[in-house]
């Protein structure tokens, strides 16, 4: 069940994990942008060089669109991991578990 786009968003574990990567030298050239999208939605692109997330794979997940990434539903979601980055969009109400799944990327084994 979608979530409502007025539920409360908890950002801590985000900003938990990045202030655990600066030190002095990984937040000059890497960081995360979260940052809104025109359809409307969210997009989270959070570097991983530098850090022990660098080479952990990811498997793709695509739910709402199609197979270029493009939303076909009003509730939509994709997330992967390219080039070191992690990559995430959503639909607007989706915010919620687009931090979740970047939150369990993290911190599976």
């Amino acid at each position: 069940m979608p979530a409502k786009s007025d539920q409360p968003i908890d950002l801590s574990r985000l900003a938990s994990w990045y202030a655990s990567q600066c030190d002095g030298n990984w937040e000059q050239d890497c960081g995360l942008r979260l940052e809104t999208l025109d359809n409307p939605g969210w997009c989270l692109t959070v570097d991983l060089h530098n850090t022990a997330l660098e080479d952990k794979p990811m498997k793709e997940i695509s739910e709402g669109c199609d197979a270029q990434a493009v939303p076909t539903a009003p509730v939509w979601i994709h997330c992967s991991v390219q080039d070191s980055q992690f990559l995430g969009a959503c639909d607007q109400t989706q915010l919620h578990r687009l931090l979740d799944i970047f939150d369990a990327f993290r911190t599976a084994r």
